[in-house]
């Protein structure tokens, strides 16, 4: 757990503006109460003499318009306060004014404040004092690590991801084991939610966050990994809750910059800066804003890369392919060499063993294949092991023509390698608050976010410039109302906009290659003479599909528009002809007779004599292009019913637009000037509802907070069964699937087709619409305080969670893919119209044709469901070390997974709920309380995470596996792919009174698990059954800050992460359990060689920020 509170043991500074010492003891605690983006503060006002309480004492928030008067108790009550540090004052008649100053209030908390008043000789006289925070948190109900603006500015983190990996029960993979990303205590990594100032901003299509704030605008946030109450919804594992900064009553702007240019420069910088304050100056509490942004630009750990071995070198004896290192005897042994010919009867692209039943009867014969010596090394073959390693080395030789000059180049040990990787994000965050009457509070908000960058990609190594681009834009925009009836009452209204768009692709001529209306067009052409092979044949009609080009009239009949000979129609209105794919877009792999298609470039395009027509390019082939708009409109009531009810209550509706477009091997063909997509390209507008209440009662010696939430998902779309026979109905009759020959063209361009189902008796029956998902989950959490220094927790809660939208809706093909609509005078049958859709199964609207075994999204899955249990104990064993200890148990079912059916017309998968996971364990910690100038903290968690399945996709490669290789099956728990036992997180914090400091955040955890297998990928042991070594992550800041005649604060600092170069490994090949080598004989050094395999080594960035105020 990452400290949330600053402690100060046995100190109680005071200042007396009458220059006299007063020792004034204040106790503040704090404890969870629900969820949101404000706190509470409870407190008592007595007579420092008497000890009697003092009614109609004035408390006030300074800056603010909050305040309370106690009551005949000396009680006070203080609602809806922004999460932030604050000076909170009290007042009396004949007494001396008290000002507490660091009083910091968190979201989803209450923080007690309780003032002693000393009688006053001489009016006006004011008590300064800083407040302390207790340590036991008497009503903490669930594990929560909170992480304030100070904090972010004194750890080495730049956004609240960096600080995942340092919180005790979060841990993060990368191992392909399936479901890579950030797991909390054993979940899948789409079971957190993420939101920002109470909204929701997760990708809701295929899983994770879908935006970040910029850092500069955080003021807390939260990780809830224990059970979070009733508020809280679609999630199943952890909460993630952001909260932005607000304006205050003075001017405030910062600025922040850094630099890695001195030290293993990966050309990153960053750019920060913000600025708040009152937008009218002489009315402060009207109106005030505040507005945060950064850039951040990168090209990445991957930007060069030293090979480690002399891997390149010239074909020597210039066959042209891989000559093995060591001699082999190409026989014909009667066994199916890998190499060898063979008939794919299922088209799976490899040869597939005999499968058996358990009698060990023959269920499906061994795909046939030529016994030949076929004049290179097949797997199974003998071999002369000249070193004696017990396996046949692979090649070292490989042709690499790096500067296209048609001559291979040698590459040396040493040599970098320049990957074209890069990285810039742009944030943006701003707040309005207006306070235009007593009790009314206005917000308006905005959150933005634009990403463009270029992974490292082993295909594109010597092209890397051809590799795909990503691009992402998220906007959040919303707006509050918030009223205080009393000062034991009020509402809130909110309403939001979050949008999100992602591309992927190549980019051509610094522009995405995607257009928003992803039209396909089509046209007929001869095919010239000079083209005819034995695929094409010349003087053959020709179909013609360029992705966004506009249609033409190809008068010079050469197959591609030709500039001032061509006439076309200027469907966008630009003046000129808007191209599609361009024609050296990847038309095929270079190097084929290189391993593993490593090695791409320019290479000739030649006809059948011989003769090079034209040099073709690879170039990243596959489109994507998905975003999603949510109007989300919220209304909460909270009520302060007395001292021991607070009841919160809520609705929320959401109205979501979902759109995906996905198409592959685009712009490819034999010659490159034609095409064969394949597409999947959906609309969605599923709607969700929600309502809460719970009631939160602090009695005397115990805390109960109580809820109940429920949930209700609309997908709005109809599913396809596997069980039923596919058929169509037009001008009322039935036809099956291979009937589409019968039914005219012009029935389906004029949506006369519908899509359905034969019955048994031969008549037709509709799809049915996916059902309403409903769902009551019931909460409840316990804070029992022992003593002052002991308290112990408890939690139990049912959590429900919508699977990703991408599992519901996947290989749709509702839409089609000619959206500009169907050129005049095309005509055919429905099965050329289906075709031209991209569906061959068209209006089905799923396409199935095109895929291997597809795994179909399914709106009529159920939501995901987890019941929890959490125990804790807290105890603070002297003035300076506090010790805690939590358990934990989580039983996670009905996970979705792709099931498979051998379905009519083709075999296809359908997602549905199967599947079954557990995670248990406990954390230890202790802490030293900062003293001295100093802190620690240890953390030490012992879990464990199983189920039957690893991911979403497990049983789908059950079934490929069993029809490959022959294998079945384990019906058991296995050991999740993000399983670690063990981890320790660790934390130093170090601050000297002269402005110099120093934080480390430290994380230690064993391997994570991989799955053994031997050369050609078939498991040797269980599912992941093996572990790699064990991983240790050490990040550092140094700063020393300076004030300029109180003028402004400038701090130097310098951020380290790997602080001792540590190379761990995040993955390995799964048959060696090493990340630098392999079973395989037919992988090259250079494949081998995979720098992402290793976590990134040491990186520092220097820099520099200042704030005026």
């Amino acid at each position: 757990m990452i400290s949330i509170i600053k402690l100060f043991f046995g100190l109680t500074r005071s200042i007396n503006m009458s220059k006299k010492n007063i020792l004034l003891v204040i106790f503040i605690s704090c404890n969870m109460v629900f969820a949101g983006e404000t706190g509470k503060m409870v407190g008592k006002v007595t007579d420092a003499t008497t000890g009697d309480p003092l009614i109609g004492v004035n408390v006030v928030i300074k800056g603010t318009a909050l305040g309370a008067a106690t009551d005949e108790n000396g009680d006070f009550i203080i609602l809806n306060i922004p999460a932030k540090t604050f000076i909170v004052s009290a007042s009396y008649i004949g007494y001396k004014t008290t000002t507490m100053t660091d009083v910091r209030v968190n979201a989803d908390r209450t923080t007690t404040v309780n003032f002693s008043l000393e009688v006053s000789a001489v009016e006006g006289e004011e008590v300064i004092v800083e407040a302390e925070r207790h340590v036991i948190v008497r009503d903490q109900t669930a594990t929560t690590t909170t992480i304030e603006e100070e904090d972010f500015e004194n750890m080495p983190i730049n956004s609240y991801a960096d600080i995942l990996d340092n919180v005790v029960g979060v841990i993060e993979n990368d191992n392909g084991g399936g479901d890579d990303g950030i797991h909390i205590r054993g979940g899948r990594s789409g079971e957190t939610a993420y939101l920002v100032d109470g909204f929701y901003v997760k990708n809701i299509m295929s899983g994770g966050m879908a935006t970040d704030v910029a850092r500069g605008g955080i003021s807390e946030l939260s990780i809830i990994t224990g059970a979070f109450n009733a508020e809280y919804g679609q999630a199943m594992s952890g909460i993630i809750n952001i909260i932005t900064q607000e304006g205050g009553a003075e001017y405030d702007v910062n600025f922040r910059a850094s630099t890695d240019k001195l030290y293993n420069s990966w050309d990153s910088g960053r750019l920060e800066g913000t600025v708040s304050g009152p937008v009218i100056p002489t009315i402060p509490q009207f109106a005030t804003f505040f507005i945060s942004a950064d850039r951040h630009h990168t090209n990445g750990r991957h930007k060069y890369l030293e090979l480690p071995w002399a891997v390149l070198k010239v074909d020597e004896n210039g066959d042209g392919v891989y000559n093995a290192g060591e001699s082999w005897t190409d026989d014909v042994n009667d066994t199916y060499d890998y190499g060898e010919a063979f008939l794919d009867d299922n088209g799976n692209d490899m040869w597939d063993h005999a499968v058996y039943d358990t009698s060990g009867n023959l269920v499906t014969a061994a795909e046939s294949w030529t016994d030949v010596a076929n004049g290179i090394y097949d797997i199974g073959e003998e071999y002369e092991d000249t070193n004696g390693d017990g396996i046949r080395n692979g090649d070292v030789y490989a042709l690499a023509d790096i500067d296209g000059d048609g001559i291979a180049e040698p590459l040396k040990k040493g040599a970098r390698e320049v990957t074209a990787t890069y990285n810039w994000t742009d944030r943006v965050m701003g707040k309005l608050v207006l306070r235009p009457i007593d009790n009314l509070k206005i917000t308006f908000g905005t959150n933005i976010q634009n990403n463009e960058s270029r992974g490292f990609s082993m295909n594109y190594r010597q092209l890397p410039e051809r590799n795909a681009v990503y691009w992402q834009e998220s906007n959040l925009m919303y707006g509050k109302l918030n009223y205080t009836f009393s000062e034991n009452m009020f509402a809130t209204v909110k309403v939001s906009k979050y949008r999100v768009e992602n591309w992927s692709g190549p980019k051509i001529e610094g522009e995405k290659f995607l257009n928003d209306d992803h039209e396909l067009y089509s046209k007929q052409f001869e095919i010239p003479s000079d083209w005819d092979n034995s695929i094409l044949d010349a003087g053959t009609e020709f179909d013609w599909l360029s992705y966004y080009a506009e249609p033409y009239n190809d008068v010079d009949q050469d197959g591609a528009f030709t500039s001032g000979t061509d006439e076309y129609e200027d469907l966008n209105g630009d003046g000129k002809y808007s191209w599609g794919v361009f024609t050296n877009l990847r038309e095929g792999d270079a190097y084929d007779n290189t391993s593993n298609y490593e090695f791409y470039g320019s290479y000739p395009i030649v006809n059948n004599a011989g003769d090079t027509i034209r040099f073709g390019h690879s170039t990243y082939h596959n489109y994507s292009n998905d975003r999603f708009n949510t109007t989300q409109l919220e209304g909460t009531f909270t009520w302060q019913v007395n001292k021991a009810h607070q009841v919160k209550t809520g609705i929320l509706t959401k109205q979501h637009d979902l759109f995906n477009f996905y198409g592959s091997y685009i712009g490819g063909g034999y010659y490159g000037t034609s095409s064969d997509p394949s597409f999947i390209l959906w609309e969605k507008k599923p709607e969700e509802q929600s309502f809460f209440f719970q009631d939160k009662m602090e009695l005397k010696d115990l805390v109960v907070n109580l809820g109940l939430r429920y949930d209700k998902l609309d997908p709005k779309s109809f599913f396809a069964d596997p069980t039923l026979n596919l058929g169509y109905r037009y001008d009322g009759e039935t036809y099956e699937t291979s009937d589409l020959t019968a039914i005219p063209f012009s029935a389906f361009e004029d949506g006369l087709v519908e899509w359905g189902y034969i019955n048994d008796d031969g008549t037709f029956s509709p799809p049915d619409n996916a059902s309403v998902k409903k769902f009551w989950s019931p909460r409840i959490g316990i804070g029992y305080p022992v003593t002052e220094n002991t308290a112990f927790h408890f939690n139990y809660g049912q959590f429900i969670k919508y699977p990703d939208y991408n599992y519901m809706y996947d290989y749709s093909n509702s839409n089609g893919i000619a959206i500009g609509g169907v050129i005049d005078g095309y005509s055919g049958n429905g099965e050329t119209f289906a075709n031209l859709m991209g569906n061959s199964m068209y209006p089905f609207p799923f396409n199935l044709g095109d895929w291997y075994i597809p795994p179909v999204g399914s709106p009529n899955i159920k939501p995901e469901k987890s019941v929890q249990y959490e125990f804790g104990l807290r105890t603070l064993l002297t003035p300076e070390y506090f010790f805690t200890l939590t358990m934990f148990y989580n039983d996670r079912y009905d996970y979705i997974s792709a099931n498979i059916y051998d379905a009519d017309p083709t075999e296809y998968a359908v997602y549905e709920n199967m599947d079954y996971g557990n995670s248990k364990g406990f954390e230890i910690g202790l802490s030293k309380l900062f003293t001295n100038n100093f802190s620690w903290e240890i953390f030490y968690s012992f879990s464990k995470a199983e189920g039957n399945t690893a991911n979403e996709t497990s049983h789908w490669y059950e079934a490929y596996y069993s029809s490959v290789y022959g294998t079945h099956p384990v019906h058991r728990t296995i050991t999740m792919a993000w399983d670690q036992p063990h981890t320790l997180n660790l934390k130093f914090d170090y601050r000297h009174p002269r402005g110099y400091g120093v934080n480390v955040l430290g994380n230690i955890g064993s391997g994570l698990p991989y799955t053994p297998t031997d050369a050609r990928g078939r498991n040797i042991d269980d599912e992941n059954s093996g572990r790699m070594p064990y991983t240790a992550m050490f990040d550092a800041k140094a700063f020393y800050d300076l004030q300029i005649k109180n003028m402004a604060n400038v701090r130097i600092y310098m951020d380290v992460t790997n602080l001792f170069d540590r190379k761990n490994v995040v993955n390995v090949f799964n048959s060696t359990g090493k990340p630098d080598e392999s079973l395989n004989p037919n992988n090259s050094p250079m494949w081998i060689y995979r720098p992402y395999y290793y976590s990134a080594p040491r990186h520092i960035e220097l820099g520099i920020s200042v704030g005026l105020r």
